[in-house]
C-alpha cells in the first residue's frame, strides 16, 4: 500500500516522468510510478466549478439520478433512454468543446485509456453518439485516477473469452462485474453511485443500437491493455477500495480477501 496514506501529513514530492506508456509519476518514497499526472487546475479551483467537475456533476444528475427517479415513476425504458441521448448531444458536448484544450494528446494517454480511445475511434462512423462517449470517458478515465482504477478493476473480473460469448451472458457477466464492485467500495457514497451506474448501464444497453455497440466495443479492445497493473492495484489500496477483495485464477472470479 502507499507510503502517503499512513502517514498524517499526506503531502508527497511528485515528478513527472515521460515514459513510452503515457505520462507518469515519480513519487517520494513510493516503489512504484504513479500512472498518469493529475492536474489540480483541471481536478479543483478555490474560486469555481471546473469543466470537469461540471461534466462528472452533469453526468451524474442528469443521467444517472435521472434515470433512477424515472424508473421508480415506471417510465418506459425507450422514453428515458431518449433523454439520455439528448443531454448527451445537448449538454455534454458544448462542456467537452470548452474542455477541449485540456485534452492531452493521444501519445500521452496512459495505455488503458489510449486503447480505448483507439478502439472507441474505430466505432465513430456506426453512431454519432460514439465520438462524444469517446472524449468523455478518456477525459474522466485520463484525469481522475480514482475511476480509471475502478474501470480497470471492473475489467478485471470479466472472462476475455466472453467476447465468443452471447450478448445477454456477457451483459450478465457486466451487471455481475459492477455487482462487485459496489460491494468493495468501502464508503457508503460511493456504494451509493455505483449502484446508480449500475442501473443506468443496464438500462441503456437494452437498446438494440446501444448494445450492439457495446459488443463490438467488447471484441475489438485489447484486453490485455485494460486491466490493472501492480502499480494500479498498488496505488488503488490508498482510496477506501477493497482492491484485494476478489482474485481471478483460471479465468474465474472467487471473493479471495474479507476486510
Amino acid at each position: 500500500m502507499v507510503r502517503y496514506a499512513k502517514n498524517e501529513n499526506s503531502e508527497v514530492k511528485g515528478m513527472i516522468v515521460r515514459t513510452n506508456e503515457g505520462i507518469k509519476m515519480k513519487l517520494q518514497g513510493e516503489k512504484y510510478l504513479f500512472p498518469g499526472h493529475p492536474r489540480g487546475h483541471i481536478l479543483t479551483s478555490d474560486y469555481y466549478y471546473t469543466n470537469f467537475s461540471v461534466l462528472k456533476h452533469q453526468i451524474k444528475n442528469k443521467i444517472f439520478n435521472y434515470v433512477w427517479a424515472e424508473l421508480e415513476k415506471g417510465t418506459k425504458d425507450d422514453i428515458i433512454i431518449k433523454e439520455i441521448k439528448r443531454v448527451i448531444f445537448e449538454e455534454l458536448s458544448p462542456i467537452l468543446e470548452e474542455s477541449r484544450f485540456d485534452f492531452l494528446p493521444k501519445d500521452k494517454l496512459c495505455i488503458p485509456v489510449k486503447e480505448l480511445w483507439r478502439a472507441m475511434s474505430l466505432l465513430e462512423k456506426e453512431s454519432s453518439y460514439v465520438k462524444i462517449l469517446k472524449e468523455v470517458l478518456c477525459f474522466i478515465f485520463q484525469e481522475d485516477d480514482g475511476y480509471r482504477f475502478r474501470w480497470l478493476w471492473v475489467n478485471d473480473r470479466i472472462s476475455w473469452w466472453m467476447r465468443w460469448m452471447g450478448a445477454e451472458r456477457l451483459i450478465k457477466d457486466f451487471e455481475k462485474a459492477l455487482i462487485y464492485l459496489e460491494n468493495a467500495e468501502m464508503i457508503g457514497d460511493m456504494k451509493d453511485k455505483i449502484r446508480l451506474l449500475r442501473r443506468g448501464l443496464i438500462l441503456v444497453l437494452k437498446d438494440d443500437n446501444i448494445r450492439n455497440l457495446f459488443i463490438k466495443l467488447f471484441k475489438e479492445l485489447n484486453w490485455k491493455k485494460i486491466k490493472t497493473t501492480k502499480a494500479d492495484r498498488y496505488y488503488f489500496r490508498g482510496k477506501y477500495f477493497k482492491t484485494d477483495h476478489r482474485k481471478r485464477i483460471l479465468g474465474f472470479d472467487f471473493e479471495a480477501y474479507d476486510y
